[in-house]
């Protein structure tokens, strides 16, 4: 599997919300085979750094307790995350990210079964990607539990080496076999892991 490893997270805020990105350091591969899982981004005792000395102190316990949720969800340690979040789109778009919030730890749904959710038609996929791809908290409002309706995994920001690395972590995957082309989804109608 090629790609970039979860390196660190930056947690910010947007007019009260929430936002979340990843970083890692440019042309980093992640290893192969199960240490390819991410391990707690945020390392237990870890110091939240300001860029800001005048950060306001309702937004440095929001940071902190973001960074405690997903070092606990980066250990296994959290299937749920209780900070609170702001988040700001168009009604179409807090449908899908509220459908998006209900799908449960180590598990997955098709575009179709997320737009049934959010009220609508299963035809309107192609909208509704569109608005998880526009998720503005990502692994909290868990974008990657969506998959195609074949099973795939498709589309993520992220790219679709972390949507993978997210689902072994929460065991909806295993490992990939390094010789094969794609694993084949299970007779559940399971997901198959990208190309390696």
């Amino acid at each position: 599997m090629a790609g970039r490893p979860i390196k660190s997270i930056r947690v910010g805020t947007r007019q009260g919300g929430l936002r979340l990105d990843d970083e890692a350091p440019e042309g980093s591969v992640p290893p192969e085979g199960d240490a390819a899982v991410p391990r707690p981004a945020i390392p237990p005792g870890a110091e939240l750094l300001l860029m800001q000395d005048d950060t306001p102190a309702e937004a440095i316990a929001l940071f902190r307790a973001a960074m405690a949720e997903l070092g606990e969800y980066f250990s296994g340690q959290r299937r749920v995350f209780g900070i609170p979040l702001k988040l700001e789109g168009s009604a179409f778009q807090q449908a899908v990210w509220r459908a998006l919030l209900a799908i449960p730890y180590g598990s997955h749904v098709s575009y179709s079964d997320v737009a049934v959710a959010a009220g609508m038609s299963a035809r309107h996929v192609r909208a509704v990607g569109s608005a998880v791809g526009r998720n503005p908290v990502s692994i909290i409002v868990p974008c990657h539990r969506v998959l195609s309706s074949a099973g795939t995994l498709n589309g993520y920001t992220g790219g679709l080496d972390r949507k993978y690395a997210l689902l072994r972590l929460e065991g909806v995957l295993g490992p990939v076999d390094a010789k094969k082309q794609a694993s084949p989804a299970p007779a559940s109608g399971g997901v198959r892991a990208p190309n390696p």
